[in-house]
């Protein structure tokens, strides 16, 4: 962890963000993360984090070339906006309502796209890809088995392009902090979407160095 986000923590804990009233670390609230989450540059404020999702986009396009997507936990939305801006019909679902509140802000266009659905309990039908990119280790075993029984005969995804810190960081309590209650190893996440009848694919998406494509094994 770099110097800076170092300091970002000891700033954040001054604010009392992630603490309790007695000052022992809790998880952030999801005001706190969203405005964390700006103070690191991890939304369309950033010009790398655009150039990031923008790649990543066109390469989707390129590799995958979907008609829909599904994308869970869009975060601020900017892979939904850039998706939906090269004629990829995307439905971004998140829990987080200030993150909806931003990218319907910034994008009214593709306002609809963008669902609040913090239990994924919306009927969002068929959808070519599934993208889940640092999310599912926000989510505890029980409700990941059910998401995805519910993706697999619901919404019947034949790919997916999938992203989840495998490792835990070293600065105390930061991953408590932000809700990393999961973390799997590739093996561990392979053997997962086995479970569900997807592969792994011979495809590495540009979006972390641990991201990683699957496909229905039809």
């Amino acid at each position: 962890m770099s110097d800076y986000s170092k300091d970002l923590m000891i700033i954040n804990s001054v604010l009392g963000r992630g603490l309790d009233e007695f000052g022992q670390p809790r998880p952030y609230t999801d005001e706190e993360f969203f405005l964390i989450s700006h103070q690191i540059g991890a939304n369309q404020f950033n010009s790398n984090y655009r150039k990031l999702f923008e790649v990543l986009s066109q390469w989707i396009i390129r590799e995958i070339n979907p008609k829909s997507s599904l994308e869970i936990g869009a975060g601020p939305g900017y892979l939904l906006n850039c998706l939906n801006f090269l004629g990829v019909d995307s439905v971004g679902v998140d829990g987080n309502e200030f993150s909806k509140k931003l990218y319907s802000t910034l994008h009214p266009l593709y306002r609809d796209k963008y669902f609040l659905d913090k239990t994924f309990v919306g009927n969002y039908g068929d959808m070519d890809l599934l993208i889940a990119i640092e999310c599912f280790e926000h989510i505890n075993d029980e409700d990941l088995n059910g998401l995805m029984t519910k993706i697999s005969t619901k919404n019947n995804p034949k790919k997916i392009i999938f992203s989840s810190t495998p490792f835990t960081f070293e600065l105390e309590n930061f991953d408590f902090q932000w809700g990393h209650i999961n973390i799997k190893s590739e093996s561990e996440w392979i053997d997962f979407f086995a479970k569900f009848n997807y592969k792994i694919m011979d495809l590495k998406p540009p979006v972390t160095e641990w991201a990683l494509a699957f496909e229905l094994n039809n």
